[in-house]
C-alpha cells in the first residue's frame, strides 16, 4: 500500500493545509483525488506509522451556501442520481460537471476556445483533462470558463 510511504515524504512534497508544527507520532491525514477520491489517515503505535484506508470519498456532499445547493440539485439532475459524494465532484470527472455548472449558472459566455476543444472529444470522461490543461498549462476550470 502507498500510503506507508507517506512517512518518507520530503517538506516540499506537502501542501499544508492549516499551518502548525508537526508533532512526532500525532495521525496523519491524505487526500488524493483522480478517479475517485481515495483518504487515508496514519496513527503512530510506538514504534511505527500503521495505515488505516477509508471510504470517506462515500461522504454526502453538504452544501453551506445557496451557490453550493444549486450546483448540488444540478448534479443530481445531470447524473440522474439521488444523492452526491464528495467524491463524485473531487474526481477527474466532477471537473467537468462544474464547467457545465458554471457554463450554464453564470451569465459569462465560456471560452470559445475550450468549447471547440470539447467538442472534438468523443469520450465525456476525457473532457476534464481539456479543461485543466487547456492551452498546454494546467488551469482552473473558472480560468477556462472565463
Amino acid at each position: 500500500m502507498a500510503s506507508y510511504a507517506l512517512t518518507d515524504l520530503k517538506h516540499s512534497d506537502v501542501i499544508v493545509v492549516n499551518p502548525g508544527s508537526q508533532v512526532h507520532g500525532a495521525p496523519v491525514a491524505c487526500l488524493g483525488a483522480g478517479t475517485g477520491l481515495g483518504e487515508v489517515y496514519l496513527t503512530f503505535n510506538g514504534r511505527e506509522y500503521d495505515v488505516w484506508a477509508t471510504e470517506g470519498g462515500h461522504t454526502d456532499f453538504a452544501p453551506t451556501t445557496s451557490e453550493e445547493y444549486d450546483f448540488m440539485q444540478f448534479v443530481k439532475e445531470e447524473e440522474k442520481i439521488g444523492r452526491v459524494s464528495i467524491e463524485r465532484l473531487v474526481r477527474g470527472a466532477g471537473i467537468n460537471l462544474a464547467y457545465q455548472y458554471y457554463k450554464i449558472k453564470h451569465s459569462h459566455p465560456a471560452s470559445k476556445e475550450v468549447e471547440e476543444e470539447l467538442a472534438r472529444v468523443e469520450k465525456p470522461e476525457k473532457r476534464n483533462h481539456v479543461i485543466a490543461t487547456w492551452g498546454g498549462k494546467k488551469v482552473s476550470f473558472l480560468e477556462a470558463i472565463f
